[in-house]
């Protein structure tokens, strides 16, 4: 017997259904531009707890307490997402990605998503992944 297949659901306005159902293509959305401004922020990650050490070498923690931070920037601005949801009749998220509540929730079948996603994301080579948050 066979695996059942992961339904995930994308809550859209008619404009946003109609295009994706038109272009037959999901929106994956730069992790700096998300709605939320927190989501993904680099700030919200302390590097300042980096391994002690001598007085002398204070310059030292600053530097990798900024690399940390530099590299977390990175990460987020090369970070591509589209965010799915497991159920498909929450009141909050109709209220936030349907407008006046009005719109529609697509099911979405993971194994054929994966399937028609390419894998190439700019010039770096990515099988795209599917997380929990």
């Amino acid at each position: 017997m066979g695996r059942m297949s992961l339904i995930l659901y994308k809550y859209l306005d008619i404009t946003g259904a109609r295009r994706m159902i038109a272009n037959q293509n999901l929106q994956f959305t730069n992790a700096s531009q998300l709605n939320d401004p927190f989501d993904c922020h680099s700030k919200l990650i302390d590097y300042s707890n980096v391994p002690d050490f001598k007085a002398k070498d204070i310059i030292h923690k600053e530097w990798e307490q900024e690399v940390g931070e530099n590299k977390a920037l990175n990460l987020r601005n090369n970070t591509w997402l589209c965010s799915l949801s497991k159920v498909n009749d929450l009141l909050l998220m109709w209220s936030h990605y349907c407008y006046n509540h009005k719109g529609v929730c697509i099911g979405l079948d993971m194994d054929k998503v994966m399937e028609s996603v390419p894998p190439m994301f700019g010039e770096i080579y990515l099988k795209p992944l599917v997380l929990d948050v």
